[in-house]
């Protein structure tokens, strides 16, 4: 899937278009996994990470891999 955004040209000056999507794919990932829309497999699939570094992103965030309950 193809989404365009229109940023604010100082934006870009401080991150390349290719950081700013590698950001929104990882927020977007997060979001899904901590709401339980997808598998931890799916969200790495769909920030392009391992599923060991996005277990990693998960921490620094402090969204739960293991679920207790």
């Amino acid at each position: 899937m193809l989404i365009t955004l229109d940023l604010p040209d100082r934006l870009e000056l401080s991150y390349s278009k290719e950081r700013i999507a590698e950001e929104i794919k990882l927020s977007y990932a997060l979001f899904l996994y901590r709401e339980g829309r997808v598998s931890i497999s799916k969200a790495s699939k769909i920030c392009g990470k391992n599923i060991y570094d996005f277990m990693s992103e998960c921490n620094k965030n402090k969204i739960p891999v293991i679920d207790y309950s």
